[in-house]
């Protein structure tokens, strides 16, 4: 007699932030976090929550393919809201290796208050990153890393030509901007969601409360 287990769930996968493209800025693309949680009851996604309302949501996912769950969360939001939103997403261990690589740990001048990280959807074409010639105040700093541009920007986000539009127009990509703040508080809740090896999950996508909490300067 052939036995055939029923396969857990959660073995494997992987937590992973998605960060949704120009919601709830300046009136347009409204979704509330709670109403985006219940949207995000999939069979990819659980453990769902969220940070801020400018769309920042973690979750555990046995998805392998982050680019499947861009597509999937994407679809979704058109669904339930009629929405077109660009949603990147990143691995836990791609979110620590950026917090890891900021470029100027070694610089006291420099704080983290200041500090903005773009994310690409994609690496841009090698020419274009290599003509990329981006226009900054004195003072300010921006170094591309792949998929992330790492922005200083000392008299404020608003102020910048270090802008999310810039960097979309120049590389030809999708992007989506986050203060350090943001970065850092994510990365908590990350560290918060069910160990990959070793915690059982719950029934539902939504256990979780969301952090409804107003938009941050310097997330775009």
């Amino acid at each position: 007699m052939v036995v055939v287990m029923e396969k857990r769930w959660y073995d494997p996968r992987m937590n992973c932030i998605a960060m949704l493209r120009g919601i709830n800025v300046g009136g347009k693309n409204r979704i509330k976090m709670p109403a985006l949680l219940k949207a995000m009851n999939l069979p990819e996604i659980r453990c769902a929550n969220t940070w801020l309302q400018t769309g920042n949501l973690v979750f555990v996912t046995q998805e392998e393919s982050t680019a499947a769950l861009e597509q999937i969360i994407s679809a979704r939001i058109a669904e339930a809201f009629g929405l077109s939103v660009t949603v990147l997403v990143r691995s836990a261990c791609e979110w620590k290796n950026i917090i890891r690589s900021i470029p100027w740990t070694a610089d006291p001048s420099k704080t983290t208050e200041y500090a903005h990280v773009t994310f690409l959807q994609c690496e841009p074409d090698s020419a274009l990153v290599s003509a990329l010639d981006m226009k900054h105040e004195d003072g300010e700093f921006w170094l591309l890393e792949g998929r992330e541009a790492y922005l200083y920007c000392p008299f404020g986000y608003s102020r910048t030509k270090l802008a999310n539009s810039a960097f979309e127009r120049m590389l030809g990509v999708p992007a989506t901007t986050r203060n350090w703040n943001t970065v850092m508080a994510v990365d908590a809740m990350l560290n918060s969601l069910p160990d990959s090896s070793t915690d059982a999950l719950p029934d539902s996508s939504t256990d979780a409360l969301p952090n409804d909490l107003p938009h941050q300067e310097g997330d775009a």
